[in-house]
Formats: C-alpha cells, structure tokens, sequence
C-alpha cells in the first residue's frame, strides 16, 4: 500500500522532530542540574529515557510493609486490599543522568542507597524458604 507507506513515513517525521526537542529540552535542562531525580517507573521519564538516551538509573529509596492486595478484574479498576499477609516491598526513585554521563547516575545512585541504608536490604520473601 503506497498511501500507507506514505503515512508511516509522515509520522517517524513527526515522532523524530518531536524526539530532537526534547533532547534540546533536556539539554537545556542539564546545563542547570547535574542529574534529575524523579519517581521510579513513571510514564513520562521512562519515555524521556526512552526517546531520547539518556542515561536512567533505577535505585531503591526505602522499603514499606503493604498487604496483599487483590488482582483488579481490568486494567484501571481499583486495587482492594486482600486477606494475606503484609510483605515489604521496595520504593524507588530514577535518576537520569546528561547524555554519556552514566556515572554520574551511578556515582549518585550508589551514595544514596548507602546513605539510605538499603543497599544491601532485600524484600523479606527473597530470604523465605
């Protein structure tokens, strides 16, 4: 299909100019800051990292004791506490780093989590037989 071949060239076009402003965007952004912290595992700085290359490094913050919880019957309804045990789980922040500066994320990744206390803590059911 021509049309459609057209069509798909059409929208890489588009995708890639929109993927060169935002890296200008986030080199912009690193000519003030040397990192950029930001929740683990969120939409928008998983694409950034994505799209654009920047280094992305995943580290835990912390850790909290959550119940079991049920598996929702689709995709957006709500998550209802179950009966079960409570498990620690993990909580994380990303750290993205300028372009070809991956240690800087990890140098910065590696300080917090032992100044955080966590990096050498597991989830509890790690350690269960």
């Amino acid at each position: 299909c021509p049309g459609l071949e057209r069509a798909v060239a059409r929208h890489f076009i588009v995708f890639d100019r929109l993927r060169r402003r935002v890296m200008q965007e986030m080199d912009a952004l690193f000519q003030r800051v040397d990192v950029l912290l930001a929740p683990a595992m969120t939409g928008p700085m998983t694409v950034i990292g994505n799209m654009t290359g920047h280094p992305c490094l995943t580290v835990r913050a912390g850790f909290t004791e959550l119940r079991t919880r049920q598996m929702p019957a689709f995709l957006h309804a709500e998550i209802k506490e179950a009966d079960g045990p409570a498990h620690t789980v993990p909580h994380a922040i990303t750290i993205v780093a300028p372009l070809f500066q991956e240690a800087a994320a990890l140098t910065l990744g590696r300080a917090l989590e032992a100044a955080w206390a966590v990096a050498d803590r597991r989830p509890n059911w790690l350690s269960s037989p």
